[in-house]
């Protein structure tokens, strides 16, 4: 850890979706973000607006992730479903 970095990125963090992994190096960098400003030792006012602005940032960007990891995930559900035989339907047809 070096300065006002708690997470550092590195390769072990990657799950191999080049979209989630670029988001969550976005997540690592506010989280650092947000960090940094808790020790940038500014005065009141200054700090609790740049923190303030840090956690607006970090809750929409969060948002958005999850959405996108939702979609992917819906996506993946929907292409599994495609891939697994309708055995009540094969069922009925071999039957007929």
């Amino acid at each position: 850890m070096t300065n006002n970095i708690i997470i550092e990125w590195n390769n072990s963090h990657s799950i191999g979706i080049k979209a989630i992994d670029r988001q969550h190096m976005k997540l690592v960098e506010l989280t650092n973000k947000l960090f940094g400003s808790c020790l940038s030792g500014q005065e009141k006012t200054k700090f609790s607006s740049i923190f303030l602005n840090s956690i607006h940032e970090i809750i929409a960007y969060v948002s958005y992730h999850f959405s996108t990891e939702e979609k992917i995930m819906d996506r993946k559900s929907l292409l599994d479903d495609l891939d697994k035989p309708d055995s009540a339907g094969t069922e009925t047809f071999v039957r007929s």
